[in-house]
């Protein structure tokens, strides 16, 4: 899962926070999030990734339960988020040991009326978190008038790191720790070589003999 670089907003006074974070760690003090990705990012399913990381994730002894709601079913007034949720996954709202984490994928910061409204109910909300997967530009929300009201962190999307890196590719290769590492050097040098911010959709192709890669240069 990549990490997100958190953009400080102009005020002073801004808490101090570690500027390259993993999401996972990020939510122990984000009630809300926008995570901005380049328009050209290739990934469509990122917001599917960090929700299928986040249900092993515990924060004060609650449980996550992520929901992925998809922005462009969530036009005002017909639908909001509760619709969208269902009432199964509302129940956990009440339990004492779960805390849902919605994450919007794809909103578009660049319609007034629609930030007006997941605004208003990110309010409704005040006990569950809200992760916005969005391509708009990370400059047009950081003092914006949602980021203020709902107390709102921004961040961009950063790199993978090289501990998650090595340690996808020793589960999914089945490769000692000593072979993932070479392997996972090799891929952040590749990454900043040529200016890639990594991301998942990259590792669905690494060749079944990468083994032979790491054993090569261990040699």
């Amino acid at each position: 899962m990549p990490r997100v670089r958190i953009v400080q907003r102009t005020s002073i006074g801004h808490p101090k926070r570690p500027r390259i974070i993993d999401i996972r760690d990020a939510l122990k003090f984000m009630n809300v999030a926008t995570v901005h990705i380049p328009r050209k990012y290739p990934d469509l399913s990122l917001s599917w990734i960090i929700a299928r990381n986040l249900l092993s994730v515990q924060i004060d002894d609650k449980q996550l339960v992520p929901c992925v709601i998809e922005a462009r079913n969530l036009p005002r007034p017909r639908t909001g988020i509760d619709r969208l949720a269902g009432p199964e996954l509302l129940s956990m709202e009440k339990m004492q040991e779960a805390r849902i984490v919605f994450i919007i994928d794809e909103f578009d910061f660049g319609s007034k009326s629609r930030s007006d409204f997941l605004r208003d109910q990110i309010k409704e909300k005040p006990h569950a978190q809200f992760l916005i997967v969005t391509r708009s530009a990370s400059n047009t929300v950081v003092n914006s008038d949602f980021a203020t009201v709902t107390a709102s962190h921004t961040t961009t999307l950063a790199d993978i790191g090289f501990a998650e890196i090595s340690h996808f590719v020793q589960k999914n290769y089945e490769i000692e720790i000593s072979a993932a590492e070479v392997i996972a050097v090799r891929l952040r040098e590749t990454f900043d070589r040529y200016n890639l911010s990594a991301h998942p959709a990259y590792f669905a192709g690494i060749p079944r003999n990468i083994r032979s890669l790491a054993h090569r240069d261990a040699s």
